[in-house]
């Protein structure tokens, strides 16, 4: 017997591929579907190959007298391999092209032949009946055979390990290098017309079959309950997401979509679920850079366009951007309307579907860009940044695929003119020794990356952009009737947290929609997670990430308008405060009443970056939260490492956090503690979250009440 692991397919063990085909041979032997003459006129072997995003596994079978055999083999252009002589035509075909398998089908690449008999598939053998409770045999009709070997193909994993029987013993297996054949195959007449010949199909990868029609997703449900969907549209939601679930699984799946690849014989059996979430992702530090490689196709960019300007008498557009893949964001290249035209015609030479896709006329109501009013500059926003959404999401959404090279091809222009390959961050991908932060990281991104996909959903999408309509109404009728006196300030105040509760409360309840739909998938994500069973805050680590996303869809487009707001109200809070920390800056930290032992000889510097980057120049709240615990915790670490002192207490840490706050550089704090404190959950409030979130109002008050006359 050879063993062959097909050069395309997953890094398999030898070992157990052996102890898988012995295992099929075994039950065979032992029902009596073959027998030691079969064996010695035959040569039994094992071919492991993975599925194609087109053919799937690229195979056809047939039934004949109880067996399964490979009737057609599928190339990845679709045509149907059904004899020798087509299958001798295409080998020569593709080594004339010197294209090697990359024309061929998985199956026709792995060396299965029309007419080889299938035994089984991962150590479980097709066998023409079933085994009843007193061991009897119950013979199956054809097409029961056919749907339950369709069945275990389609509930195995990739790679699939295919055990095959071939009559001719002197013949090579491998036959994507061979070149002897005399076509005297024992197999089935492909032109026999007998009714008791079915064929079955293993179908591609990509289909939404991981969803049956009979089947709906429990979030398909909560939407309907709400009253976001019509119960009719339960079953439509639940297809698109299973869809976008299976696509999703591409960027594992294809080389020309990452350059890493997975041994996915360790993956669990996830098609046994009904809807597979996420397949396990390695642990070791070469599969995070993965997710940090520019030079692969993004599975899930957030695009917003913010903001419009005039330059030069042209229109220009500000792009926010941010790769859920490796936790990055920034803004675009500035781009004018002609930037996009040309974006678009080069795709669309690439791809004709594209031009399908809603885009702006380049006509202008007026003389020029300048002039335009701000509603058609809004609408003009508005449809730029749906075009860019939906090139970004071709590969969840468009029903029939482009080529491969062309959806690289495109991707590289997109990211191109977003600004990809100079903005990603590529320190996420170094190797984290602690066990607790790295499985923290990587649970958080695949939960983001499942709840990103969630946000492809017409209905979420429709929902979100309704509630963002509905509040920039709000926002600009209160632009209009403010008023700059310094009375008005509490009611310009109070009706801003009232803005702000309005927000909190959108997001809280699509939050909870998220995670209560979704509470399978996610318990399906934990269990498979690495590090999954050392991890002790697994839900507060699956809510951080639905509420990152949420934001993201939800917060970013009125950012501007939330910090207007913001801004305004309390201008003259935020006046007083800046002119204080001009002068606390150049104090000692004698002067905040540090202790000699606590004193830092770097200044507190590492303490310094974290509030000036991650509070003072983040965009989302969630991430300024993190960033004023992630300040507060490293103050007790870098005292422990330069003091080597004893765990600060309350009263020593929050003179040293009050220091380094003055020195970082944060813009309008007191509208910023606003922000922070009404956009956090409440939960978080009582924890961790919280106390260190009093500690940066506390610094606030501080400065707020210090009189500078008393001063030295």
């Amino acid at each position: 017997k050879s063993l062959f692991s097909h050069r395309g397919g997953g890094t398999s063990n030898l070992k157990d591929i052996s102890a898988l085909e012995k295992t099929t041979i075994e039950t065979h032997l032992q029902y009596g579907t073959i027998t030691q003459k079969n064996m010695a006129s035959s040569h039994i072997s094992t071919a492991v190959f993975t599925r194609d995003m087109y053919v799937g596994l690229g195979l056809q079978l047939r039934e004949l007298k109880g067996c399964v055999y490979a009737n057609a083999l599928t190339c990845r252009d679709g045509r149907k391999v059904t004899s020798e002589e087509m299958y001798r035509a295409v080998l020569a075909e593709s080594q004339k092209l010197r294209s090697g398998s990359l024309g061929l089908g998985p199956a026709l690449n792995a060396g299965v032949r029309p007419g080889d008999r299938i035994l089984g598939v991962d150590g479980k053998a097709f066998l023409g009946f079933k085994i009843d409770t007193v061991n009897k045999k119950k013979q199956m009709s054809s097409s029961e055979i056919l749907a339950e070997a369709a069945r275990i193909i389609a509930n195995t994993c990739d790679p699939i390990a295919l055990h095959i029987l071939r009559e001719r013993a002197d013949e090579s297996f491998n036959v994507v290098h061979s070149e002897s054949s005399n076509g005297n195959v024992q197999r089935p007449d492909n032109n026999s017309k007998s009714n008791s010949w079915q064929i079955v199909e293993e179908r591609p990868s990509l289909t939404p079959r991981a969803a049956p029609l009979n089947l709906v997703h429990p979030i398909a449900i909560q939407l309907s309950k709400s009253g976001i969907i019509k119960s009719g549209n339960q079953r439509k939601v639940s297809e698109d997401l299973a869809l976008y679930t299976n696509r999703a699984l591409m960027w594992r799946e294809n080389q020309y979509l990452t350059n890493i690849i997975v041994d996915e014989r360790n993956l669990p059996d996830c098609r046994k679920n009904i809807y597979p979430a996420f397949r396990k992702m390695p642990s070791n530090s070469s599969s995070m850079c993965s997710f940090n490689d520019s030079s692969i196709v993004r599975q899930a960019l957030c695009i917003h366009l913010v903001n419009t300007f005039i330059d030069e008498d042209r229109l220009a557009f500000t792009i926010w951007v941010y790769d859920v893949e490796s936790c990055s964001e920034w803004y675009a290249p500035v781009r004018y309307f002609q930037d996009f035209c040309d974006l678009r015609l080069a795709v669309s030479r690439l791809d004709k579907n594209i031009e399908k896709l809603p885009f702006p006329s380049n006509r202008w109501f007026h003389e020029s860009e300048a002039s335009s009013s701000h509603s058609f500059k809004e609408a003009r926003c508005y449809e730029l940044e749906v075009f860019l959404r939906s090139l970004c999401t071709m590969l969840y959404k468009e029903e029939k695929l482009p080529e491969q090279a062309c959806i690289s091809e495109v991707a590289l222009y997109i990211q191109t003119f977003l600004g990809c390959d100079a903005h990603i961050n590529y320190e996420t991908s170094k190797t984290v020794s602690n066990t607790q932060i790295e499985g923290r990281r990587m649970l958080q991104r695949v939960v983001q990356l499942y709840t990103f996909r969630i946000f492809l959903l017409p209905s979420v999408n429709s929902l979100v952009g309704q509630f963002i309509i509905e509040l920039k109404k709000s926002f600009a009728l209160f632009e209009r009737r403010k008023t700059v006196s310094k009375t008005s300030g509490a009611m310009e105040k109070e009706k801003t947290l009232l803005e702000l509760s309005r927000v909190k409360h959108f997001n809280s309840s699509i939050i909870k929609l998220i995670y209560d739909g979704c509470s399978k998938d996610f318990d399906l994500i934990i269990k498979n997670a690495p590090y999954g069973s050392f991890l002790v805050d697994k839900n507060s680590i699956i809510l951080e990430a639905i509420r990152e996303q949420v934001e993201i869809h939800a917060y970013v487009p009125i950012r501007s308008l939330v910090s207007r707001l913001l801004v305004f109200g309390w201008r003259y809070d935020d006046k007083e405060i800046y002119f204080k920390m001009q002068v606390l800056k150049e104090k000692s930290q004698t002067f905040f009443k540090i202790k000699s032992m606590y004193q830092s000889p770097s200044q507190w510097q590492s303490v310094i970056d974290i509030l000036t980057c991650g509070v003072g120049q983040s965009t989302l709240p969630c991430h300024k939260l993190r960033a004023v615990v992630d300040a507060g915790k490293e103050v007790g670490q870098l005292s422990k490492i330069e003091c080597n002192a004893d765990p600060l207490g309350a009263d020593d840490f929050l003179p040293i956090f009050i220091y380094c706050f003055v020195r970082a550089e944060i813009e309008r704090p007191c509208a910023l503690a606003i922000l922070l404190r009404n956009l956090c959950d409440d939960d978080q409030l009582l924890g961790e979250i919280g106390y260190y979130l009093s500690s940066f109002e506390a610094a606030i008050a501080y400065i707020h009440d210090l009189d500078l006359s008393s001063m030295d």
